[in-house]
């Protein structure tokens, strides 16, 4: 299924060519040797702009990426960047629409204070104010929530180039991705299932490391897709807080759900062992997929969860495409 074919009224369409997307945007060779020359420069850190759907590439790269890089490397969902980053830092902003009023605000702070600025995005106000050197552009036609895969893919292989990293071959990944969803019948139950255990109950999604973005994840793609409460919480910080509400899951109809990975540490895995014990009353679930590395089982996981949420929304009879309380929000603001 190419880009062209897939209805942006049909949110469906738009899950089932999430493996397809990984691999739809060849990042520009110019834009690429710009980014390489960043990393012959030397840089303080890079960070990522970037709101709702758009900010998730950034969160996926910065928890591949955080371990090894060997500057830091920051999220940021909001007007204003931190003061410690300058001119010695850069800057991506991504934008599906190019209109996304923090990501534009946070870009001009950033142009401000003479950061090397790269644009992701369909175009917009974004694209305007961008140097044109400096801007990548990919298809429009998706809504944003649906555009990660591309978003990823750029974002990924940019960070890659300024830290002198090997690029990630996304027609692999692409591959493995689509390969996945076997396991949906085998290792994981289907997510017309799953999203039926979640009807009538608060999803709690838990997870560590790189999966805490899948969580995070799949609870706006409930939240936006299902118009549904959902929930996020990382490991091990939980265990220091949320792990002593748990008590009352039951009586307010919460479900927790364990994203594990197959590279996590035996100390981790304890601790996800001795949490799902505390929380047994609960009747939490187990999500673990197989995957040769941790970014496909990051989008493995992702374009299952993302099938759960469009699951639930059916089950409901809602709309997954309309975002009413977000468009009010944005009418109440003037924007």
């Amino acid at each position: 299924m190419g880009i062209s074919s897939i209805s942006e009224r049909n949110m469906r369409e738009m899950i089932q060519a999430f493996p397809e997307l990984l691999r739809t945007v060849k990042i520009d060779d110019r834009i690429i040797e710009r980014a390489e020359r960043e990393s012959e420069k030397g840089l303080k850190g890079v960070c990522f702009l970037g709101m709702g759907g758009s900010s998730i590439a950034g969160e996926y790269v910065r928890s591949l990426l955080s371990e090894t890089s060997p500057v830091p490397l920051i999220s940021v969902r909001d007007y204003s960047i931190p003061r410690h980053v300058d001119k010695d830092w850069v800057v991506i902003a991504v934008s599906y629409s190019g209109n996304t009023e923090e990501t534009l605000s946070a870009y001009r702070e950033a142009r401000k204070r003479s950061c090397t600025i790269f644009s992701v995005t369909t175009g917009g106000e974004l694209k305007r104010v961008s140097d044109t050197s400096y801007v990548q552009l990919i298809p429009s036609g998706l809504q944003p929530r649906a555009a990660l895969p591309m978003l990823l893919s750029v974002t990924l292989n940019l960070t890659q180039s300024f830290l002198g990293l090997d690029h990630t071959d996304f027609n692999e990944v692409s591959r493995q991705v689509a390969l996945s969803k076997k396991e949906w019948v085998g290792n994981l139950m289907s997510p017309e299932t799953l999203a039926s255990k979640l009807n009538d109950s608060v999803p709690v999604f838990f997870a560590h490391g790189h999966l805490a973005p899948v969580a995070y994840r799949a609870k706006c793609q409930i939240n936006e897709n299902a118009k549904y409460t959902a929930l996020s919480w990382e490991i091990p910080e939980a265990n220091h807080n949320e792990i002593e509400a748990s008590a009352s899951y039951k009586r307010f109809s919460f479900l927790p759900i364990f994203l594990e990975s197959h590279f996590e540490n035996k100390r981790m895995d304890q601790r996800f062992s001795a949490t799902r014990a505390i929380l047994s009353s609960a009747n939490g679930l187990v999500l673990k997929i197989g995957s040769r590395d941790r970014l496909e089982e990051m989008l493995s996981l992702t374009l299952y969860l993302d099938t759960v949420s469009l699951e639930l929304a059916d089950l409901n009879g809602v709309d997954s495409l309309s975002v009413d309380k977000i468009s009010e929000l944005k009418a109440r603001l003037g924007g």
